[in-house]
């Protein structure tokens, strides 16, 4: 997962849609930004909107089935359980899988939206993923019933980071990824990680995030929030990751 540089003006846009969202989650559950975790705002959103998730896999037992059709796939098939609660589970072939992170859906006859997730990668992958679509229908599918369909991929196939989206969804597609980095770690939680001493791979294993995305998250901190060059903030979050703290710390403080 490549740093993607994004506009200041559009960057602070997102920020304030996903406080605004935030806000909605902490009200509802009574917690302060410090205490949100991303399966606080996956909960909210399953609670504010008809959301069905299909996690997608390939069948690895797909050979011994292959003579009488394929076999079904059950809810013991799902790899992360728990994370959300109205779900289920499709075996689909592997070069359709594969490229593909995930996709939301609506339909004219019914208000529910249809999120369907690979769920081959790593934990913090698959949250980014399933932050990512969700992102997509409170931004972008919210008050746009023309809108159907959003898909991601995989980052070796289309990455956003290296341009490979069509320029016109490029925009939409920075807005998803800051979007659900914010809401997989809000900056309020951010700087009391910091402070309270937390270290790199504290962040990860707290958050449900990947190394990749937490390196991320940590260059956007201080690149918008405390208008550090990108050079130096990356210097300084590689430091952070090596367990030095000290600096980071002296400029969230």
């Amino acid at each position: 997962m490549e740093y993607r540089f994004i506009d200041s003006a559009d960057y602070y846009l997102y920020q304030q849609k996903a406080n605004y969202f935030l806000n909605e989650v902490s009200r509802y559950f009574n917690l302060s930004f410090t205490e949100i975790t991303s399966k606080h705002v996956i909960d909210y959103f399953e609670r504010k909107y008809n959301i069905l998730f299909v996690f997608l896999d390939v069948d690895q037992y797909e050979e011994y089935f292959r003579d009488i059709g394929g076999r079904q796939a059950t809810r013991e098939d799902i790899k992360y359980k728990g994370i959300v609660n109205n779900c289920k589970i499709k075996f689909v072939p592997k070069e359709f899988c594969d490229p593909l992170s995930g996709v939301t859906m609506t339909y004219d006859c019914s208000d529910r939206y249809v999120v369907y997730i690979n769920q081959r990668p790593i934990l913090g992958r698959v949250m980014f993923s399933i932050l990512h679509e969700l992102s997509h229908i409170f931004a972008h599918f919210e008050g746009n019933k023309k809108q159907r369909m959003y898909a991601s991929m995989m980052s070796n196939v289309s990455n956003i980071s290296t341009g490979n989206y069509p320029k016109e969804l490029q925009p939409i597609e920075d807005e998803a990824n800051t979007l659900a980095s914010l809401f997989l770690l809000n900056d309020e939680r951010l700087k009391n990680s910091i402070l309270n001493d937390k270290n790199f791979n504290d962040l990860i294993r707290e958050n449900y995030m990947s190394g990749a995305a937490i390196m991320n998250r940590l260059k956007n901190f201080l690149v918008y929030n405390y208008c550090i060059p990108i050079q130096e903030a990356v210097q300084i979050v590689l430091d952070y990751r090596n367990g030095y703290n000290s600096t980071i710390q002296s400029i969230v403080f």
